[in-house]
C-alpha cells in the first residue's frame, strides 16, 4: 500500500523524525482499520494510540494534498520540512554524523 507521494528530503521521515504505525494482528496480518475497537473499551484502539503519541509530543500531520496517511506522526521540534533540508544543505550536522541539528 502506498501511502506517500513525499520527494526524497521533503518527509520528516527523512530526518529521522517521522513515524508511522499500525497494529499488528498476527504473523501476517496488519489492521488498517481506524475504528476497531479490540479492547471493547469504547474508543477506537487507533484513537488510543494518536493519544499516546500526541501526549509525547507527536503531531498528527495526515492531510497532504492528494493523500491521506493516517498512520504518520512527525516529532518536529519546531522545525519545518524546508527548514531541515536547508540544515542538511548547510551540512548543519550533529558532530560525528549525518543527522541535522535541532
Amino acid at each position: 500500500m502506498k501511502v506517500t507521494n513525499a520527494w526524497g528530503g521533503s518527509s520528516y521521515h527523512n530526518y529521522g523524525l517521522g513515524i508511522d504505525f499500525y497494529h499488528i494482528l498476527d504473523e501476517t496480518q496488519v489492521n488498517w482499520d481506524n475504528n476497531k475497537d479490540w479492547d471493547i473499551d469504547g474508543q477506537s484502539d487507533w484513537l488510543e494510540v494518536v493519544k499516546i503519541f500526541k501526549a509525547s509530543g507527536y503531531e498528527r500531520d495526515w492531510n497532504f494534498n492528494k493523500i491521506v496517511d493516517y498512520p504518520h506522526f512527525p516529532k518536529t521540534f519546531g522545525y519545518s520540512v524546508k527548514e531541515l533540508k536547508t540544515k542538511y544543505q548547510a551540512l548543519d550536522f550533529i558532530e560525528c554524523t549525518q543527522y541535522v541539528n535541532l
